[in-house]
Parts: structure tokens; C-alpha cells; sequence
């Protein structure tokens, strides 16, 4: 059985494969901040182990973003900004959907499933 703190790392790591996947399939041009902020608002309700997982992983992927895949920091930038206020949300309102409190970076035409 696993721990509390076991289980968020878990539970955060399944909610940026999740997000990762619904991005994929989704399609969708500009999409991607949504996602961002979708996956840590969703970690950052598992508590402050989910916050801190969420932040590992977003930070790595900014890394690998732009040492490897030469992603312009201003890129990165912006998703650090989603991925910021998808942290503050979560911790703020853990039992509202991630969906709605990140509705500010939703896309035009996504689909709703999403």
C-alpha cells in the first residue's frame, strides 16, 4: 500500500500523462497552455506533494523544451505563467474542476470533452 505522499507523486505524474494525451488527441492550435495549467491546477489538488511534483515536472519539460528541442524562452515563459496560475488555483481551489478555473487559457473550438 502506498503512502500519502507515494500516491500524490503518482497521482500528480498520471495527471501530466492524462493532460499530456487529451493535448495530443485533441488537436487543437493553441491548446497548450490550457494543458499546462489543467495538469498542475489537477497535481496541485493532491497537496503541497502534488504542487512540488508539479513543479518538477513542468520545470523539466521547460528545460528539455529549450536545450533540446530549441524552444524560444519566451515560449517557455508563457507556460511557466500557465503553469503558475494553475498552481495557485489548485492550492486555492482543490475541489473546483481544473477545466473551468483554467478556462482563461481554453482555446476557441477545443473540444468540450476537454
Amino acid at each position: 500500500m502506498l503512502g500519502k505522499k507515494e500516491d500524490s507523486v503518482l497521482g500528480a505524474t498520471q495527471d501530466f500523462i492524462n493532460n499530456y494525451r487529451n493535448m495530443r488527441e485533441a488537436n487543437t492550435i493553441g491548446a497548450d497552455k490550457y494543458f499546462h495549467c489543467k495538469a498542475i491546477c489537477q497535481a496541485s489538488q493532491r497537496g503541497e506533494t502534488g504542487r512540488a511534483t508539479a513543479e518538477l515536472i513542468s520545470d523539466a519539460r521547460e528545460f528539455t523544451d529549450q536545450k533540446l528541442k530549441g524552444d524560444p524562452e519566451s515560449a517557455s515563459e508563457a507556460d511557466q505563467e500557465a503553469n503558475k496560475f494553475g498552481r495557485h488555483q489548485g492550492k486555492y481551489a482543490p475541489n473546483k474542476s481544473c477545466g473551468d478555473l483554467c478556462g482563461k487559457y481554453r482555446p476557441n473550438g477545443l473540444d468540450p470533452r476537454y
